[in-house]
């Protein structure tokens, strides 16, 4: 008798126990209050002020390509990107779109309208598979009410909003399509922050049409800024990426607006 054939044949087969639902959700509920406390207005808050958010948020899976909100719509909740990107867009009267941010997760959108009551100003679009956090304006209030050092942070961050739209203004009436595109290209490369000895990295290489958008101009123009500045070797495409060159960081420190 082959003693190693019946040795297996007897031994038990050990079952390995799948993720139970509450263990799922234990994660999930982990994973969401990680990602408040690293949020700029909920960071620093106390423990009790994150735990209160995290009972408050909703969760919501947005397709890529698919919109959170329409420009228009009723103001009914500020939100939290968890995983994914989301481009804030403003549609004029002829179609043309401007984009107004690339945001990435951790980084919050929609809070204005909970404020004035006023229309959504502009729509969010979801880039990638997006999952984020839904805060409505009841469970915000509630939250305030609760935890008012969140409402001095808040206000810190609507401050920074408004800024960075006085520069956007300032950028439009001030520096032609090639100085703007320039100065898209470095805050993009930094918000992916992968550098090389010649560069930074965009690891998502937008298109020309998504750079058009972003710094207000026809994307024939800003086709030919572009390549110029490839032909010039200041812009390398790698593929689905793109390296900024060095001296394009250069070239917008010295602008007249400050960076």
């Amino acid at each position: 008798m082959n003693l190693a054939a019946t040795a297996r044949r007897t031994l038990p087969t050990l079952a390995v126990a799948a993720p139970t639902a509450m263990t799922l959700q234990a994660d999930e509920a982990a994973r969401i209050r990680a990602t408040l406390a690293r949020v700029d207005i909920f960071r620093d808050l106390p423990r009790e002020a994150i735990e209160d958010l995290s009972r408050r948020v909703r969760l919501r899976r947005v397709l890529g390509g698919a919109t959170v909100f329409q420009q228009d719509d009723a103001g009914d909740a500020l939100y939290i990107i968890l995983a994914g990107r989301v481009k804030i867009v403003m549609t004029g009267g002829r179609g043309r779109e401007v984009t107004l941010a690339v945001l990435r997760p951790t980084e919050i959108f929609g809070e204005l309208a909970l404020f004035d009551g006023s229309a959504r100003s502009a729509a969010a679009v979801a880039i990638d598979p997006t999952t984020v956090l839904a805060l409505t304006q009841s469970d915000l209030t509630g939250h305030l009410t609760a935890h008012p050092r969140t409402a001095m942070r808040l206000l810190g961050e609507l401050s920074r909003r408004l800024r960075r739209a006085n520069e956007a203004i300032a950028e439009l009436a001030l520096l032609d399509v090639h100085e703007r595109l320039v100065r898209r290209l470095v805050k993009l490369a930094r918000d992916d922050a992968e550098e090389r000895p010649d560069g930074f990295v965009i690891r998502r290489k937008p298109t020309q049409s998504d750079l058009a958008s972003m710094v207000g101009a026809c994307r024939e123009t800003v086709s030919r800024a572009v390549n110029q500045l490839v032909r010039r070797g200041l812009l390398e495409n790698c593929g689905r990426s793109m390296v900024v060159k060095h001296e394009v960081f250069r070239m917008a420190s010295a602008s007249s607006l400050p960076l």
